[in-house]
């Protein structure tokens, strides 16, 4: 699938952009955002190769510095935006009705930066927060409630980078800076508690949320990375993790088909390692497409690598390049749009980058 670049923006900052997300559930317009700085900033893109900056929020802390963004809905279909970083405040903002916004809407209760935010797909009320305190936190919007810390006796012992939930919402994967990759359940009865009981529970009231606390992933291993592990994905039974080694892990927990059971619990088998030059430093994420059919992950000389991960065979992957002679600077994350046609990359010289799927012409029967 060969892709051909639009438009590109320059944030008038000039600084590291840490994070682009599209909003997935958008049917009108083709939203997405940008984060970094003490800025979040609303794109939409245009018909056919435009960029319109929409809106653009400053935090009131000019030393904050956003790493990270997530889109999700509120009240069935008003769209929120979760912005956090160097500060530990998560921020909610919703773009569409930039006058909903109250002291309520920021959240606070990890102990230092907060690398990474995510909802889930299946409540998406639900808000989880990976942090450099070593934890994750879960948050419910609707009710303004911290419901959950995972982290702790057998948790991570150093900056958790990256987590991700599952597409079924049932379980979180997550990494960290002790290059550790662990998965979590949320099945458990009192995490299952947690999850409905937060929903009824008023934010105004005088009697704290009881916060559920699980100190034990139900996998752990350190066996696919030798450093800092800064993105993972789940992609089905498998799983998709970088760390600063200029490659891409797909590997899965557990033994391979000709193992034995009695293999050990927290074993892994690696599928395949996707390499990527000019990728040995951190804070570069990957992103998959809606459909987990195609993967994008950028460098740090500005050249996006993309795959096509609808194969049969995993091990034969392997990817396009996109480029182009001004985009020179890492490229810190990448974002399909819901349908898969549009990439968009940002990067850290503050600019913002648009490729298109070229559509191939189909002969009249």
């Amino acid at each position: 699938m060969k892709r051909t670049r639009g438009n590109s923006e320059t944030e008038d900052h000039g600084d590291n952009l840490f994070a682009i997300q599209f909003h997935q559930q958008s049917k009108d317009q083709a939203l997405f955002a940008t984060a970094g700085t003490n800025r979040l900033s609303i794109y939409e893109c245009l018909y056919p190769t435009g960029i319109r900056l929409l809106r653009m929020y400053a935090d009131p802390a000019v030393d904050e510095c956003f790493y990270s963004l997530a889109w999700s809905y509120y009240d069935g279909c008003i769209p929120v935006v979760a912005v956090a970083g160097k500060n530990a405040i998560i921020r909610l903002i919703y773009p569409t009705n930039p006058g909903y916004s109250s002291d309520e809407l920021s959240y606070t209760g990890h102990g230092h930066a907060i690398n990474h935010l995510t909802f889930n797909h299946t409540k998406p009320h639900i808000l989880l927060s990976a942090s450099k305190d070593h934890d994750m936190r879960l948050w419910n919007i609707r009710t303004h409630t911290c419901l959950a810390i995972l982290g702790g006796v057998e948790g991570h012992t150093d900056e958790v980078l990256y987590a991700e939930f599952s597409l079924d919402g049932n379980r979180i994967v997550s990494c960290a800076m002790d290059h550790y990759l662990k998965l979590w359940n949320l099945d458990k009865p009192k995490m299952k508690a947690a999850i409905e009981n937060s929903s009824k529970h008023s934010h105004k009231s005088k009697v704290s949320f009881p916060v559920h606390r699980d100190h034990f992933p139900v996998f752990s291993t350190r066996d696919i990375h030798n450093n800092y592990i800064d993105c993972v994905l789940d992609f089905g039974k498998f799983i998709i993790s970088k760390s600063c080694e200029n490659e891409v892990v797909i590997w899965k927990p557990g033994p391979s088909g000709v193992q034995p059971k009695s293999s050990i619990k927290n074993c892994v088998t690696v599928v395949t390692r996707l390499p990527v030059k000019n990728a040995d430093i951190w804070f570069l994420r990957i992103s998959l497409d809606r459909m987990k059919k195609n993967m994008a992950l950028g460098n740090l000389i500005g050249k996006i690598y993309l795959w096509d991960l609808d194969v049969d065979d995993h091990r034969k992957i392997r990817p396009s390049i996109l480029q182009h002679p001004a985009c020179t600077t890492a490229v810190r994350q990448t974002s399909f749009s819901p349908d898969s046609k549009t990439l968009v990359a940002c990067c850290d010289d503050g600019t913002v980058w648009r490729w298109d799927l070229i559509q191939s012409a189909k002969a009249d029967p």
